[in-house]
């Protein structure tokens, strides 16, 4: 009887091990596929620059391990990361909207609680008669107001130089912003064109006097910070501008306001108010976006916008 035992408990022992080996067994990869349908893309494609698009992903277990994480990436850039609160199956809707890079490729992978990963990826190429293009980022910008002995407040938005107000007269032809703060107008970001409360500045080299008087025009939107971070080409800005409901100055400026502008050349652009010291010898910060190529060394632009998940 006692032997009898003995073999009873190996072979429970043995069954135990068996199904614990069969749990630990690697089940493969999870599934991810594209939705194919009305309204879908699910296969490499050419846009316009600024088209937008909607691909959904299926996501699908491989019937023994959770899923855990959605990683996307833009030509191999890692842009998010979304951890899923799904275990055996969703599906996920994503708006792109097409960058100005001649071709980029979006990938999606798909993550179990085993590390276990399964991809899907689609190309966007951009149509060669695209009427848009891109810009340029300048991402910290400070300009002091006209008391301020220390930071300059007018800037050339060509390379976003800055200048003194002697410097600026000297350039006069080149500048198309000016910073400064007024009881009446507060923080205040301006054109040489503008009527310029007088007082503001003094001496021969006061805007006034000057023979060359550029005028940028500027119109106030709701864009968020969040939004304008993603600006990546002018298809996002020109639609906001117009010339009849444009002005020469952008006054009462606080934190987060975003403008649109139309500089004397011709080029659009917007800036983002960062940071603010509104005093008449404080300073403003700007992050702005304008018409250009983004290849330059003042340049941080982000290449692509975010999906929305």
């Amino acid at each position: 009887m006692k032997s009898i035992n003995i073999l009873n408990s190996f072979v429970y022992i043995l069954i135990a091990f068996s199904v614990f080996i069969s749990c630990q067994k690697d089940m493969g990869p999870p599934n991810i596929s594209f939705v194919e349908g009305e309204g879908f893309l699910s296969q490499d494609t050419m846009l316009m620059v600024g088209d937008t698009i909607k691909i959904g992903v299926v996501l699908e277990w491989n019937e023994t391990d959770k899923l855990r994480t959605l990683d996307v990436y833009a030509s191999e850039q890692l842009l998010q990361s979304y951890h899923l609160d799904i275990i055996d199956r969703g599906e996920y809707s994503f708006n792109l909207m097409k960058s100005f890079s001649e071709e980029e490729l979006w990938k999606f992978t798909l993550i179990d609680e085993k590390g276990n990963e399964a991809s899907a990826s689609i190309v966007l190429s951009k149509d060669p008669n695209s009427i848009y293009g891109p810009v340029k980022y300048f991402d910290d910008i400070r300009l002091g107001a006209q008391n301020n002995v220390f930071i300059p407040g007018f800037l050339s938005l060509s390379g976003a130089l800055r200048y003194d107000l002697e410097g600026a007269f000297q350039n006069q032809e080149t500048v198309d912003l000016i910073y400064y703060h007024s009881d009446d107008d507060q923080a205040c970001v301006t054109s040489p064109g503008a009527n310029i409360q007088s007082g503001i500045f003094s001496g021969d080299a006061s805007p006034e006097n000057w023979s060359t008087r550029n005028t940028t025009r500027f119109i106030k939107t709701e864009i968020t910070p969040e939004q304008f971070e993603n600006i990546f080409h002018d298809g996002l800005i020109i639609p906001l501008y117009s010339d009849e409901d444009a002005k020469r100055k952008a006054k009462e400026l606080i934190i987060d306001n975003v403008y649109v502008f139309k500089t004397e050349s011709g080029l659009f652009g917007a800036f983002l108010v960062k940071s603010l010291d509104g005093t008449h010898d404080g300073e403003i910060g700007l992050g702005i976006k304008i018409q250009g190529n983004p290849d330059g060394e003042s340049s941080s632009l982000p290449p692509y916008c975010l999906p929305v998940f």
